[in-house]
């Protein structure tokens, strides 16, 4: 009863804010005109950033500064075509190639002497490192740094290992490849949740807060004053409920991924044991990005990088032709040792995950084999 209580609460406030987000902007005759004819919107920005900007796994662009933009189109009929960076260093020349607007962008990452909106997302930042440092002695620890931000008072040059994204930054901490670092709670918390990083705590610190904002390139006073209009008929309610449902759904999302890997993990273990203990040869292979990975007995018996290579790409072939788990060819590979093998090749699903299927296949040698 509570379940389904909860769920009808749930979807009351999304109704209601469904109609809030329905409020209407006014605008002078000259910029209806403007509206009318005006292309796109050229909005770029640089991806690795979520949830406040980044790319998914279809290669949409997605977040909480999307969702605020494909509102403020909503507002104003203005309509936006987005485009993320793969770099931060990237950055500086989106002022120079016909971009009109960066979104999502921090303060600390604007460019002086351009006009910025007023802030349509605000955090504070964390500290964040590695399970191995201790949180009160970092003199001499490795800081995290993004490329194209200023370092944070106290951190010197020598300790600073720089990153083109934030995503990078929090992956080099789980990998203890740096030390600490400082950004927003909400991209700690989405990239360890999505990626299962394990090595990384965080500390509240209040350090600086980040405001996140559009940063005008191309000073279209017309554009300008659209855009400001739409994004000034937001409420202080209405951009915390957009932040709020979004990240809601996301780290939804993100704790189902967390316990799929969690038993994808089990099945990895079951699999190791049965190939260990019989006469298979055991490997990983992801579909969606056609990448494969053999597990130690198999590289042992393959041995030579040349033969690894050929083996890898005789299985993804065959995967891309094949797909049916009920399958089970002979393919003859040749090995380390220069001898030819042949091996039955038995196709197992496991499981799905987020940005592609995972799928563990086994490659039991054949009778008439080595």
């Amino acid at each position: 009863m509570s379940k389904h209580k909860g769920l009808a609460i749930l979807l009351f406030q999304f109704l209601a804010l469904q109609q809030i987000f329905c409020a209407s902007v006014s605008f002078a005759d000259e910029e209806r005109s403007y509206i009318a004819t005006r292309p796109p919107v050229r909005a770029v920005s640089v991806d690795g950033s979520g949830p406040i900007q980044y790319t998914d796994s279809k290669g949409v662009v997605r977040g909480v500064a999307r969702r605020v933009l494909d509102e403020v189109s909503k507002r104003s009929a203005l309509v936006f075509e987005y485009r993320l960076l793969d770099q931060l260093t990237q950055l500086a020349e989106v002022y120079d190639d016909g971009s009109e607007i960066i979104f999502g962008i921090p303060d600390q990452y604007a460019r002086p002497g351009y006009k910025l909106s007023e802030p349509f997302l605000r955090t504070q930042t964390i500290l964040f490192a590695n399970k191995a440092v201790d949180s009160h002695a970092l003199e001499d620890k490795r800081f995290a740094a993004t490329h194209s931000s200023a370092l944070p008072q106290g951190i010197s040059e020598d300790q600073a290992i720089y990153y083109q994204t934030r995503e990078e930054a929090i992956r080099a901490f789980n990998e203890g490849k740096a030390d600490f670092g400082y950004g927003n709670a909400y991209s700690v918390a989405f990239y360890t949740l999505q990626h299962g990083f394990q090595e990384i705590y965080t500390v509240p610190q209040g350090k600086e807060e980040r405001s996140y904002r559009l940063l005008f390139i191309n000073y279209d006073p017309l554009m300008v004053s659209i855009l400001e209009k739409a994004l000034s008929s937001f409420t202080k309610q209405e951009l915390q409920a957009i932040t709020l449902i979004l990240m809601a759904f996301l780290l939804g999302a993100l704790a189902f991924v967390q316990t799929s890997r969690r038993r994808l993990s089990l099945e990895k273990m079951k699999f190791r044991t049965i190939a260990e203990v019989s006469n298979e040869y055991l490997f990983e292979c992801d579909t969606h990005d056609k990448a494969l990975v053999p597990y130690k007995k198999l590289k042992d018996l393959l041995a030579t990088p040349q033969a690894l290579q050929e083996a890898s790409n005789a299985l993804l072939s065959y995967l891309d032709r094949q797909p049916s788990d009920e399958a089970s060819p002979v393919m003859t590979l040749v090995l380390g040792s220069g001898e030819r093998g042949s091996f039955r090749i038995s196709a197992s699903r496991v499981a799905q995950r987020r940005n592609g299927q995972v799928s563990h296949r086994r490659a039991p040698q054949d009778q008439e084999g080595l």
